[in-house]
C-alpha cells in the first residue's frame, strides 16, 4: 500500500494487560500505540517502546523553545490528561479542540490550573477562527472516530493537514492519527480507512520527494511533520491530495 512504512521499533510484549500500565496510552485510547510508529529512528535507536517514548521525543525537540512562548493543541481530544503526562510546566499553554465538553468539575478545576483551555468545535470548521488562530509549537490530531463516522473528503482532508503544518512555529511538531492500530470488523470502515491511508500516504511521498527539507515521516494510520529551521510555512500548493 502506497505510503506504507514498516516500523522503527520493536513493541513490548509481556502480558495481555501490559498497556494498563502505560499512562499515556491508557488517557488517550490508542493514540499513543499509534504516534510511536512515527518516532524517528535516530531517536529511538533500540529503545523499546513504552509510555514515554512519544513524550520524550517531543521535550527533546522542543526544548530549545523559549520557555515563556512553548504551547500545545490536540485536535480532536479533550486533551486534558494528554498533556498532564508531559513534564511539569513544560508547556505553558495547552488546548483541546472538541465537540462537546465531556469533563466534570475536578477535571475543569485541574485544567483551570494547568493553563488548559478546551475550544468547543468541529476540527474541520475552517472558519473557527478560535480554533485556528495563532502559532504552536505541537499539534496532536485524533481523527480516527471522524474519519469513522463523517464523510470527509480529500479536499477537506488536504486542507486540515495543510492548517495544521501551517500553524506550527518553526521547530514545532505535528502528529497525526489517522487511524488506530486496532482490529476492524466492519469491512465498509476498514475500506473507507485503507483508502484515506493510500492517498495520503501517496501525497505526502511526493512532497518527501520534491522537497526533502520538510522532515516527514508516516507509518500506516499516523503522520508526523517536524517544521525544522529551513522548511517552507506552509506546505507547498503545487502537490494536492486527489
Amino acid at each position: 500500500m502506497p505510503g506504507k512504512i514498516e516500523p522503527n521499533l520493536t513493541v513490548k510484549q509481556e502480558g495481555k494487560n501490559k498497556m494498563d500500565d502505560l499512562p499515556f496510552l491508557r488517557e488517550e485510547g490508542a493514540v499513543g500505540t499509534t504516534l510511536m510508529y512515527c518516532v524517528p529512528k535516530e531517536f529511538a535507536g533500540n529503545k523499546i517502546i513504552d509510555s514515554t517514548l512519544v513524550r520524550d521525543y517531543i521535550e527533546h525537540v522542543l526544548s530549545s523553545s523559549p520557555d515563556a512562548k512553548r504551547n500545545a493543541r490536540v485536535y480532536g481530544s479533550l486533551g486534558s490528561k494528554l498533556f498532564q503526562d508531559f513534564s511539569f510546566e513544560f508547556f505553558k499553554r495547552t488546548m483541546g479542540v472538541f465537540p462537546k465538553d465531556t469533563r466534570d468539575t475536578p477535571q475543569k478545576a485541574t485544567d483551570s490550573r494547568n493553563s488548559h483551555v478546551l475550544e468547543i468545535g468541529d476540527i474541520f470548521d475552517f472558519t473557527n477562527k478560535n480554533i485556528w488562530a495563532g502559532k504552536t509549537d505541537l499539534v496532536i490530531v485524533q481523527m480516527k472516530d471522524v474519519l469513522d463516522t463523517q464523510k470527509i473528503n480529500n479536499q477537506t482532508l488536504e486542507q486540515a493537514i495543510r492548517n495544521w503544518y501551517n500553524i506550527l512555529n518553526t521547530n514545532g511538531l505535528l502528529f497525526i492519527q489517522l487511524v488506530e492500530q486496532t482490529e476492524i470488523k466492519d469491512p465498509r470502515i476498514q475500506e473507507i480507512r485503507d483508502k484515506i491511508k493510500a492517498s495520503i500516504g501517496t501525497w505526502i511521498n511526493a512532497i518527501k520527494e520534491k522537497h526533502p527539507e520538510i522532515d516527514i515521516q508516516i507509518h500506516d494510520g499516523a503522520m508526523r511533520f517536524h517544521k525544522k529551521a529551513g522548511a517552507p510555512e506552509e506546505l507547498p500548493q503545487e502537490l494536492k491530495l486527489i
